[in-house]
């Protein structure tokens, strides 16, 4: 089984160092590993991912005040912070489960993404308005409106079905 890792990570990885590094640490050490992780899982709370995301975010939009584009501390915060669209998105499909309206949700983040889009413009575009990009509320929605879709749709196959 170690012999089809050790060539997979060969591939994968860039430098037979970093595959080197990958096998020490999962040789002997993968029970504590998969222990780690499940006593780090307790810690992880709706709260926290907010807080992580929250963080991110800030640090991504100082980044892109601060650093000039392409440099290197630019594309460190960019990799840094790529997951807190990944969390948003997570919090996207939780909010649709457990709200009692979803449009109204939607609602929300529609007037989130109007009102964020004035300064997203100004300070990429340069002008107001300008639709050669949005914020990523306005992708949110979109994704939010696929889940409601989906759902409406699925409700009337099991409806269908069942009659």
């Amino acid at each position: 089984a170690f012999g089809n890792i050790v060539e997979e990570l060969k591939d994968v990885s860039k430098s037979y160092k970093e595959a080197k590094m990958a096998l020490e640490f999962m040789d002997g050490n993968f029970n504590k590993a998969i222990a780690f992780v499940g006593a780090m899982l307790k810690y992880i709370t709706a709260y926290n991912l907010r807080v992580l995301a929250f963080v991110a975010m800030i640090i991504n939009h100082f980044g892109t005040f601060l650093c000039s584009y392409g440099s290197p501390m630019f594309k460190l915060q960019s990799i840094i912070t790529r997951f807190a669209f990944v969390i948003f998105c997570f919090f996207l499909a939780e909010g649709m489960l457990h709200t009692h309206n979803r449009l109204k949700y939607l609602g929300r983040i529609l007037l989130t993404a109007i009102i964020s889009e004035v300064f997203y413009d100004l300070h990429f575009l340069g002008s107001i308005p300008n639709w050669n990009g949005q914020n990523v509320c306005f992708t949110l929605i979109l994704g939010g409106v696929i889940i409601y879709i989906n759902d409406l749709c699925k409700e009337k196959i099991e409806n269908n079905i069942c009659k």
